[in-house]
């Protein structure tokens, strides 16, 4: 039997090795194009999804929900006693944290380094008599900051004479756990015994009080300022052992 050979000349065998890379090469060109295809299929069907759960842009989120606007200017009007406000609580609750007898240790601070006062010192007792207000509360807005406000008449007495004064007090509240008072008087108006007097620099010429109601407790300073619009040093401080008592604001 005799066997036959093919034998292949260089040309051939070169075109044959050049044919199997390209048919390689278009090979990879084919996967590749398929998996941008696939890619941008998923992005389009993730996109799709988003849509109808609802994702969104920022931008279009803002139109959807804008945010709240603020007043610019100061802004008040009356409001009933009963009629909820939107801060979210009845004038009735701020007003029943307040009216009536209040009673606190109070602290006098005897290392003051502005004032010095008669006649009391150490440890006393204050007592704040709230009566009931007699005009209308009022939401008061200011920018974005709104509050509650109603003014009352406010009876404010010492244990040993250094206070025994009848004042108008301002009320105010933002949340239905606090309220506010403000007050203010002129020391050479005072009913009570007390005397002020200063270690250095102009003497004061004004009583400024400051005191928070809360849920069966009352906390408060009192302080002196040579100017009305000053709140100055506190000297005074309640309950016993604030730990504000004493400086300067």
């Amino acid at each position: 039997m005799c066997k036959s050979t093919l034998v292949l000349s260089a040309p051939t065998v070169q075109r044959e090795r050049w044919m199997w890379r390209r048919l390689q090469k278009d090979q990879l060109v084919a996967v590749r194009a398929r998996e941008r295809v696939s890619a941008s299929a998923l992005g389009l069907v993730c996109a799709a999804l988003a849509g109808c759960l609802g994702g969104q842009t920022g931008s279009e989120d803002e139109k959807d929900y804008p945010p709240p606007r603020c007043e610019p200017e100061w802004n008040e009007r009356e409001l009933r006693w009963d009629e909820r406000s939107q801060l979210g609580l009845l004038p009735a609750e701020a007003r029943a944290l307040v009216v009536g007898e209040h009673v606190a240790t109070l602290s006098w601070d005897d290392a003051n380094v502005h004032y010095s006062f008669e006649p009391e010192h150490g440890q006393s007792q204050i007592v704040i008599d709230v009566a009931p207000p007699l005009a209308l509360p009022k939401l008061i807005t200011n920018g974005c900051d709104s509050s509650l406000s109603f003014v009352s008449s406010v009876t404010l007495s010492t244990a040993g004479g250094a206070l025994v004064e009848q004042l108008q007090g301002v009320f105010s509240a933002d949340s239905g756990s606090h309220v506010d008072l403000k007050a203010q008087l002129s020391l050479d108006a005072l009913t009570g015994l007390l005397t002020v007097s200063a270690k250095e620099g102009q003497p004061p010429t004004q009583l400024h009080v400051r005191a928070t109601f809360e849920y069966q407790r009352v906390s408060g300073v009192l302080s002196a300022s040579a100017a009305v619009s000053e709140f100055g040093s506190q000297f005074a401080c309640w309950p016993s052992g604030i730990t504000s008592c004493g400086s300067s604001l």
